[in-house]
């Protein structure tokens, strides 16, 4: 689910508008307002009209960067490989005001999602009612996920559980409260039309996703939508974030290492994973050990987090974590096995 060549030129259109345009703008009526200031009638003159072309030429960059970036999101024009895809992704974190940064959609097939049951169903053609969404991290996009060089956690999902799932896209240089606001609105559409309906929620988020997910949580919660009381897993890999809930987390993914764990880290880098049940963050003994802030760490009730963290690595890519995810989420139920209908019996044929 790699960018296109669209995406590419609409940052190219941005860029020239927002940053290439001003400068010779400036230049340009600088130079002219000195040589003109002899004849003020010809410099007015030519200040407007220079100005009027300046605006007409900004409206035509924006313009054009708003129509490539509408084909991009519709899988219009050829793929950019990982590389190039993860460049854009890059300058979208460096650059969070560039209009460049992609509103938060779910993706599929390197294309936008309306949020609408036809679409959806048109892209998911056997939604089941237990949906995974995987929010990337930081400098990263929604082909991140995808396969590289080791495990790809969407096609674990979707071939070893009983679930769905749903990457989204997102502009990662903003802030993740705003971005969690929007994640809320995201789930609270999905949830809405996703067909058939929805009966179980999990969030997995990697890196900065995993602040995302949090904030939406606390976003989902406190404007009274639905979608939390179905949110029964909450996933965070890689490194946690800095702050007091950060580091909670990350003491997490040591003391309640289950034993089967500690083997997962044998002959590679250790991978730390921890669990943190509802009843963890609830009474006296949780304000003791977590601290009134219990609640930024895990904002959901019902909802167990796990934690998986390898120190100075990111998770893309790990077949220890796919493992753990179809461990946690719940993995598919076996076929049963029994006798063929015969001729003659209920589900037989004549």
């Amino acid at each position: 689910m790699p960018a296109r060549t669209p995406d590419a030129l609409a940052w190219l259109a941005d860029q020239g508008e927002r940053r290439l345009l001003p400068r010779v703008r400036d230049a340009h009526l600088g130079l002219a307002d000195r040589l003109l200031a002899p004849v003020p009638p010809l410099r007015h003159l030519h200040e407007s009209a220079a100005g009027t072309a300046y605006a007409a030429g900004s409206r035509g960059l924006r313009g054009s960067a708003a129509g490539l970036r509408l084909l991009g999101r519709h899988g219009v024009g050829p793929r950019l490989d990982g590389r190039a895809s993860g460049l854009l992704a890059a300058l979208d974190a460096l650059d969070p005001a560039a209009p460049l940064g992609p509103t938060m959609t779910v993706r599929a097939d390197g294309r936008d999602v309306p949020l609408r049951p036809d679409a959806l169903a048109a892209a998911f053609p056997r939604p089941s009612g237990h949906v995974v969404v995987l929010v990337h991290g930081l400098l990263e996009h929604d082909g991140s996920w995808g396969p590289g060089s080791g495990a790809c956690y969407p096609a674990a999902v979707a071939a070893r559980t009983a679930a769905t799932p749903v990457v989204v896209r997102y502009a990662t240089g903003r802030a993740p409260g705003e971005t969690g606001r929007e994640l809320a609105g995201l789930l609270t559409s999905l949830v809405g039309a996703w067909p058939g309906g929805v009966t179980r929620l999990s969030l997995v988020g990697h890196g900065l996703g995993g602040r995302v997910v949090q904030a939406a949580a606390r976003h989902g919660l406190a404007s009274a939508a639905d979608w939390p009381a179905l949110v029964r897993e909450v996933v965070l890999l890689g490194e946690p974030e800095s702050g007091a809930p950060g580091e909670k987390l990350a003491r997490l993914a040591e003391p309640l290492r289950p034993a089967p764990a500690r083997a997962l880290g044998a002959g590679r880098a250790a991978l730390l994973v921890g669990t943190l049940t509802p009843t963890a963050v609830e009474g006296a003994d949780a304000v003791t050990a977590w601290g009134p802030d219990r609640r930024a760490v895990a904002p959901l009730p019902r909802t167990t987090v796990h934690v998986a963290r390898r120190p100075g690595h990111r998770l893309l890519h790990d077949p220890r974590v796919a493992d753990l995810l179809v461990r946690w989420l719940g993995p598919r139920p076996a076929p049963m096995l029994g006798p063929t209908p015969t001729e003659g019996e209920p589900d037989g044929r004549a």
